[in-house]
């Protein structure tokens, strides 16, 4: 009897990135929380990735990296308000500037 077995994707920066420049083109924000078409343009986004990166990603696992993605960059950019530090930003922070 054979489990079918989820291979393990390792998210590193230059798949972040991917991942952030996908969502910028799909835009899945736009549409309503839990709605079709929201849920249609992370499944889009996470087949983009498989076909044009070779990612093993699934719409859910996306989703959730960009959650996660998004979630510490605000913690971040609060961080910096805080303290008023100048950071400079990679390509990833630039991204999610964008987006937000």
């Amino acid at each position: 009897m054979s489990v079918d077995k989820r291979e393990l994707f390792i998210w590193k920066f230059d798949s972040d990135v991917s991942l952030l420049k996908e969502v910028m083109i799909e835009e899945p924000h736009q549409y309503a929380y839990g709605s079709k078409e929201r849920g249609q343009k992370w499944e889009k986004i996470a087949q983009n990735l498989q076909k044009n990166q070779g990612f093993k990603v699934t719409k859910i696992s996306v989703r959730k990296r960009f959650k996660s993605l998004y979630e510490d960059f605000l913690e971040k950019e609060k961080e910096k308000r805080d303290s008023g530090v100048e950071v400079e930003y990679d390509e990833k922070q630039k991204l999610l500037t964008d987006y937000s």
